[in-house]
């Protein structure tokens, strides 16, 4: 009885760490995901995306535990159902309260999103 415990236990054992392996669909790449640089000189505190269409920012897609110091970059991650929406709108929310937005940003064809401040006045350029 025991012998087989062992085995039914083994079995189980191998069989979590191959299904741990497999990548899920929701960790999986969106044609939608970007990476946010920030070349501000500033922390970016938040970061909103939401698509155009849609009056309200949601959520902050970096939680809220996050920020994005001066020279540093991070990862915007979408699930594959987000893909039927092309237009996108971003903003970004620093530590000092002061947000800026851009409107219709196709993410389907941007893979790089950096953001700029220079005398008071912030741009984005994508690539």
């Amino acid at each position: 009885m025991f012998h087989r415990n062992t085995i039914i236990a083994s079995f189980a054992s191998i069989l979590f760490a191959i299904v741990s392996l497999i990548p899920s669909a929701a960790y999986a790449d969106s044609a939608l995901d970007f990476t946010l640089v920030n070349d501000t000189g500033f922390t970016i505190d938040k970061v909103f995306v939401s698509p155009s269409k849609l009056e309200e920012w949601g959520e902050d897609v970096m939680g809220p535990d996050d920020q994005v110091p001066d020279g540093k970059s991070v990862k915007i991650h979408f699930t594959r159902a987000h893909e039927k929406d092309t237009k996108w709108d971003l903003k970004i929310v620093f530590t000092d309260n002061e947000s800026r937005y851009w409107t219709n940003l196709d993410l389907s064809t941007i893979s790089e999103v950096t953001i700029h401040y220079k005398n008071d006045h912030a741009t984005a350029t994508w690539k």
